[in-house]
């Protein structure tokens, strides 16, 4: 065994058996999160899986299953009203084969057992053994051994090896992160080899945590949040006007008023002589958020501390920015989704702007102690007072020497070319759903 896998293997049995501790070591005393949170729902014939969803979003709570052992897309109805989650779940639960430990404010659902039927299985015990290899006849350490159907369980050693005693008709599940289950029948065997596949998220891959999803998105200090609400009711037209004064520390600058003009983003202010950027990835990838859609944004989290650099390295060292588009969810129909406005906008002050005269003879100073150059000749300076004070008399302009026009005219530029108010239309279309493969 070449010293990576061994160091890969290590890792993976420290983790697997602290989670095996969590699942049969339930605490003495229920986590206070658990007891006191409270949720008011008021759901009709959905499944489970999104009567859990809703108990995230409310509390701080989080559900862990798997798919497999636990039917979440059981249909129920609930309604509640302020009510203790621990109360919630046992009614919903109640006749159901699923049963739930806590710990902290993690919630693991499992599938109940009869203990009637483990008691009877477990009177014929025969002794088996056996040996777990990968593909690459590599021993695989700590690959779990269960009895389908009990709580009866073991695990493999440190050169893959495993003694059990199990009933004569029992059937083997054999698992391991990142291979493929297998369940054996043992029938009149009593030694067995056993080869797992590796899936296609292999382990040597795992650095996917720190792009993938995440509970509170990649949760390693200081994080800013904010969800798709705050940018739908927003009069904007980027996600960048969208985040501006919504999440503390995160600083969005226009260098000018063009509309499409390219912003900024920085998180905590200014810590280095360049001004380092944070990293910005959508849905994991690195793109410019500026060409999204706002309507399309689910989420976005802000990693403000440098102990996200742990994750993204040192790219990382100036924040990040992580943004969740929607998706469809499985097994849902074909849902159409139009959005429509028009707004009017004004702004709410304007600067009081110099005549002509008083500006040419700001600009004659300015420039006289800049370089001791006047942008402005005195004749130029005189003819606009001349018109500014008398128009009638005064002409409107004169012919210079090289044949260009002055204008000798007091015009207000803002109001004779811009107007007060300014149109902003909006339209999204948009479809969701999804079957049991796949989403859109």
């Amino acid at each position: 065994m070449n010293i990576h896998k061994f160091i890969k293997h290590l890792l993976l049995i420290v983790c697997l058996a602290g989670f095996v501790f969590n699942l049969h070591a339930e605490p003495e005393h229920m986590s206070s999160i658990f007891q006191m949170a409270t949720v008011s729902l008021d759901m009709k014939n959905v499944p489970l899986k999104d009567v859990f969803d809703k108990i995230e979003e409310q509390t701080e709570l989080v559900f862990i299953y798997n798919n497999n052992d636990v039917d979440v897309d059981r249909k129920t109805s609930v309604k509640a009203k302020s009510e203790p989650v621990e109360h919630l779940l046992d009614r919903i639960l109640e006749g159901t084969d699923i049963g739930y430990t806590v710990d902290n404010k993690y919630i693991l659902l499992k599938k109940s057992v009869d203990e009637t039927s483990t008691k009877q299985l477990q009177q014929d015990n025969v002794k088996i053994t056996g040996k777990v290899f990968d593909r690459n006849s590599v021993p695989v350490i700590g690959a779990s051994i269960a009895v389908k159907g009990t709580t009866l369980g073991t695990q493999t050693d440190a050169d893959g090896n495993f003694t059990f005693a199990v009933p004569s008709n029992a059937v083997l599940v054999v698992s391991y992160i990142g291979y493929f289950t297998q369940e054996i029948t043992i029938d009149d065997r009593r030694n067995f080899t056993i080869t797992l596949n590796e899936t296609m998220q292999q382990i040597d891959e795992v650095v996917v945590v720190g792009y993938g999803v995440q509970k509170k998105i990649n949760l390693t200090g200081a994080v800013g949040y904010t969800t798709s609400e705050v940018l739908q009711n927003r009069p904007i037209t980027n996600v960048a006007q969208g985040l501006q004064g919504v999440i503390p520390n995160l600083n969005v600058t226009f260098a000018s008023g063009n509309p499409n003009g390219t912003p900024t983003f920085n998180v905590r202010g200014t810590t280095t002589l360049n001004d380092g950027t944070p990293l910005i990835l959508v849905d994991g990838i690195q793109i410019d958020v500026n060409i999204l859609n706002p309507n399309d944004i689910e989420s976005v989290s802000v990693l403000k501390d440098a102990a996200a650099s742990a994750i993204y390295g040192a790219r990382g060292a100036y924040g990040v920015i992580l943004v969740t588009t929607k998706g469809g969810k499985k097994d849902r129909p074909p849902k159409i989704t139009f959005d429509g406005s028009m707004q009017w906008n004004t702004p709410t002050y304007l600067p009081d702007m110099l005549n002509a005269v008083d500006y040419m003879t700001a600009r004659n100073e300015a420039g006289y102690r800049q370089n001791s150059v006047k942008p402005y000749t005195d004749d130029q300076v005189k003819w606009v007072t001349d018109y500014y004070n008398d128009p009638v008399n005064n002409p409107v302009y004169h012919m210079l020497s090289n044949g260009t026009i002055f204008w000798n005219s007091n015009n207000d530029n803002f109001s004779q070319m811009l107007q007060k108010w300014a149109p902003i239309q909006k339209y999204t279309l948009s479809m969701n759903g999804g079957s049991k493969q796949a989403t859109y």
